[in-house]
Parts: C-alpha cells; sequence; structure tokens
C-alpha cells in the first residue's frame, strides 16, 4: 500500500514476480538458463516499477550519441554568447538531439573563456567546433566601443573571415553540401557587437537562402545599454531576420533559462508533437510580416519528486512526480503570463503582440515523452476552457533530461512564450537601450557601417 505523497518505496521485485513463474521442476542442465530468464524478468518488473498517480521522470545520463548532420548553424558572439551558446547545446544533447547542430562559429577572442568552453563541451560536438582566435587579443575586447573595435580590425578581421570560411566548409562537408536551416546566434552588445556583426553579413552572403536569428542579451550596465539600439539596427541591415532581446536588468537568472531552454525546445520538440513544426518554419511565421524583435515569458517551476528503489542490484533509482501536480503546473504558468517578474524586458511592451505573427509555448521536463505529451493534451483542454485564442498560437514540448539531486529530487517544469512585439522602438527607449544618451565623441562608430568593415579587411 503506497499513501499519498509517496514517501521513498522500496518495491520487491520478487514478491512482483510471483505468480509469473509458476511452479517449475528445473532439470540441471537447463537451470543456469532458466536462472537468466527469471533474472531477466526480475529485472524488467523492477524498471518499471512506479506508484500509482505519477508521472514518470528520466535523470540525465550522458552518453555518447552518433554525431550526425543538422540544420543549425551556430554562432556564440563574444563571453555572453559563448555561455549561452554552451548551456543551449548541453540541452540538446541531453535531449539526445545532438545531431541538430551542424557546426558552432565561437567567435570568442578571450583565450581563457576559450579554454573553460573546450573542456566543459560534450564530446560528440568536438568534431563540429571553429574557434576564432587572435593572438594580439588573446584578452578579449574588454568592452571596447565599437567605433574603437573597428579600428582594431586588421587584428581581428583576416581570423574571423577565416574561421567563418572554415565553418561554413566544414557545414557543407558534414552536410553533404546542403545549406543550414537556420543560423543561430547567442551574443552581447559589449566589445565583440562588431563581430556579430560581420559574421551575420558574411554568412547572409554566403548562404543567401538561408534565416539567420539572434538571441541577445541586453546588460545591465548603462554605456553598454545605449549601444543596443544601432548594433540591432547594424545586425538588421547585414541580414539578421529576428533577435530575441533579454534584460539582465530584470531577472538574468530566470532570462538566461528562459532563452536557452525556449530555443531548445524549439529545435528539438518538433519531433514530438503532434502537429509538428521545425524550428526555421516555426521563426519565421514568429517574425512574420516584417517584424523583427521579440520578447520571452518565463515560468520556472520545481515540482516535488519522489524515488522509488527497486529490489535489483542493477537497476539504480527511479524518480517520479505526482501526475496532479504537473497538471496544476502547467495550468499555474499560464494563468501568470502578465507577470512582469518573468518577461524578459521586465514587463517593457508586454502583451503588445505583433499582429499577423504566432506566439509558440515552449514546455520543457525531464518528463518521459509519451507521459508529458498526455499532459500537454491535458493543457490544450484546459487553455480553450481559459478562453485562449488557438489562432496564431501553437504549443511545441520537449523531453529534457536534468540532473537529480537524491538528496532533494525536483522536476523541473519550464514554460516559455516567445512573441514579437508591435512597437519595438518605443521599447527600446524605455529600456534605455538606444543612442540618444551618448555624446557626440562616443557616437563617431555611427560613421562606420558593416559595408566599410568588410572593406577594411
Amino acid at each position: 500500500m503506497i499513501s499519498e505523497p509517496f514517501p521513498v518505496v522500496a518495491m520487491s521485485t520478487a514478491l512482483a514476480a510471483v505468480g509469473i513463474g509458476g511452479t517449475l521442476k528445473l532439470t540441471r542442465e537447463g537451470q543456469n538458463r532458466e536462472e537468466r530468464r527469471k533474472n531477466k524478468q526480475l529485472l524488467e518488473l523492477a524498471m518499471q516499477a512506479r506508484p500509482p498517480g505519477s508521472s514518470d521522470l528520466i535523470k540525465y545520463e550522458s552518453s555518447p550519441q552518433e554525431a550526425g548532420p543538422g540544420p543549425f548553424f551556430v554562432i556564440g558572439q563574444g563571453t555572453v554568447g559563448l555561455k549561452l551558446a554552451s548551456r543551449w547545446l548541453e540541452e540538446l544533447n541531453a535531449a539526445g538531439k545532438a545531431h541538430l547542430v551542424g557546426v558552432v562559429l565561437l567567435v570568442e577572442l578571450d583565450a581563457r573563456w576559450r579554454q573553460r568552453f573546450e573542456a566543459q563541451v560534450a564530446d560528440v560536438f568536438r568534431n563540429r567546433i571553429v574557434f576564432v582566435k587572435s593572438a594580439s587579443l588573446s584578452g578579449g575586447l574588454g568592452n571596447r566601443k565599437y567605433e574603437h573595435v573597428l579600428n582594431l580590425i586588421g587584428r581581428w578581421g583576416p581570423a574571423l573571415l577565416g574561421g567563418i570560411q572554415a565553418a561554413r566548409d566544414l557545414y557543407l562537408k558534414r552536410n553533404f553540401g546542403r545549406e543550414p536551416s537556420v543560423i543561430l546566434m547567442f551574443g552581447g552588445f559589449g566589445g565583440s557587437a562588431p563581430l556579430g556583426v560581420f559574421s551575420i553579413k558574411e554568412l547572409s552572403r554566403l548562404f543567401k537562402n538561408t534565416k539567420s536569428y539572434a538571441a541577445l542579451v541586453l546588460p545591465s550596465i548603462s554605456n553598454l545599454r545605449r549601444r543596443a539600439k544601432y548594433v540591432i539596427e547594424q545586425l538588421k541591415v547585414a541580414g539578421l531576420d529576428g533577435v530575441v532581446l533579454a534584460d539582465n536588468a530584470a531577472n538574468p537568472v530566470l532570462n538566461d533559462a528562459g532563452l536557452v531552454t525556449g530555443l531548445a525546445v524549439l529545435a528539438a520538440g518538433s519531433d514530438e508533437a503532434d502537429a509538428p513544426i521545425e524550428a526555421n518554419n516555426a521563426l519565421y511565421h514568429a517574425f512574420a510580416d516584417g517584424s523583427w524583435w521579440a520578447a520571452i515569458q518565463t515560468s520556472y517551476q520545481n515540482l516535488p519528486a519522489y524515488p522509488v528503489l527497486p529490489d535489483h542490484p542493477d537497476v539504480p533509482p527511479q524518480y517520479f512526480t505526482p501526475a496532479d501536480a504537473v497538471d496544476a503546473g502547467l495550468v499555474n504558468a499560464f494563468e501568470t503570463l502578465d507577470d512582469p517578474e518573468g518577461h524578459s524586458l521586465g514587463g517593457v511592451g508586454q502583451g503588445d503582440v505583433a499582429p499577423g505573427t504566432c506566439t509558440y509555448d515552449l514546455i520543457m521536463s525531464p518528463i518521459l515523452p509519451d507521459r508529458l505529451r498526455l499532459h500537454v493534451d491535458n493543457l490544450v483542454q484546459a487553455r480553450e476552457l481559459m478562453g485562449f485564442d488557438k489562432c496564431d498560437r501553437s504549443l511545441v514540448f520537449a523531453s529534457i533530461p536534468t540532473l537529480v539531486d537524491p538528496t532533494a529530487p525536483r522536476c523541473p517544469l519550464v514554460v516559455v512564450t516567445l512573441q514579437t512585439l508591435a512597437h519595438p522602438e518605443a521599447a527600446l527607449e524605455a529600456l534605455g537601450a538606444s543612442e540618444s544618451g551618448l555624446e557626440d565623441e562616443e557616437i563617431g562608430w555611427r560613421r562606420r557601417s558593416v559595408d566599410d568593415q568588410e572593406e577594411a579587411v
């Protein structure tokens, strides 16, 4: 008898097996074979042991995956971009979707951060990473002003061009000549911002039919915030098709989690959805009709989880969470969509959705895919009763394993809503993310366009 909420449960596979094997008269010759069969039955029963009213959890176990071709051409621009790209790759790998990544171009001049990345990245990605290095700028760019970085183009320009060409060749070789479906850049507005603009410009020229998008983090430092509007404008001129922006002055921990997890679900979730949609199509609809700038709303919950200890030496502890808690958690996430705390811009532009664009609700939990699908089906019914308009709104979910702390097991449930803003210029002004407050000597870099950068190289 298991009480609710259920405590740690020791499942006796010996008792569970009663009545399955029956009474057998074993011959000496068949004893070993029968023991193996019996052990296999007990092992299967132990693996299936679970308390009633629960949804299965899966724990993160790193295992080698076959490296295959993938539709994503990923760019990590600067230290911020390196960190975000690293976490995004980790989540895709945990979900068993490492094959979606065709190549990673790491535009990070700081040798120390490159070493950290190399030490942490999963082995499955090592054969598809191209680093951009500059011996004379091995300490990075130190958040220099845009103009100052352009004046150093002789130091970083040739290395960046070489890196872009090497990444392009590697992608085409791994994908049998097929071009990427999506160019996805993670980055910020520090000293490496011109390198991000340069990369998008060159890749847009090399892959004329590929859409490119960026997940950018707005820093809390005023001098860097005021660059944002100009940098975003330059990215648009360079060929970028859309930006998802998060403001570190709002909730940096929640924003980073939302950006990484939301984009991981968008990439990995196409295989799980009842009505599958590829990431490139989803992003196209999110930034339709000339809309160009998006924000996210993130709900992060830790649901209770409980271990089940099968009575078999070959079966590790299994973890479960109550099914009712999952359903309630999903409804709670959609009841708090107007909470500024979970908005990537602190509520600026919240609810001001660009007409003609599609809103995506992206759900992640380590619950097994078939079980998570049932919860999403329940959510669809709940949303209809709550009055959600299904037009131009899509649910995408992905089961992504996570580390389980055996001393305090939890089941994370993350819901990220991606919406394109109708009035991004007003939002940028409200965030203090425009060049209007700069002194004349600080905005000389505006005279240098993307084309000027290429001519300098």
